[in-house]
């Protein structure tokens, strides 16, 4: 479902906010997702998810924007070159 995928998209986000020196909530979340019944495990691999973003809406030409959390309730844009988003992929998917 569409909620799923949000909330996979979530985590995923979380994951890589420390790795661009923003806070690290994803084990929060995580744990807040589970309790709401949401299915946060990733049936897709680092280069599945770069191949499906790269035709995102949010991608401008080598760059893409992406969400990324701040604190708890404080997430905004952040830019990031594509490749480096394709390296935060595989950091936090393997």
């Amino acid at each position: 479902s569409h909620g799923e995928a949000v909330a996979k998209g979530m985590v995923i986000a979380a994951r890589m906010a420390p790795l661009c020196g923003l806070c690290n909530v994803a084990d929060e979340l995580s744990v807040l997702l589970v309790a709401y019944g949401f299915d946060i495990a990733c049936a897709y691999g680092a280069n599945e998810i770069y191949e499906a973003l790269l035709s995102d809406k949010k991608r401008r030409g080598g760059n893409i924007s992406v969400v990324l959390p701040r604190a708890v309730g404080n997430c905004s844009l952040v830019t990031l070159p594509v490749e480096e988003l394709k390296v935060l992929l595989e950091k936090v998917l393997g």
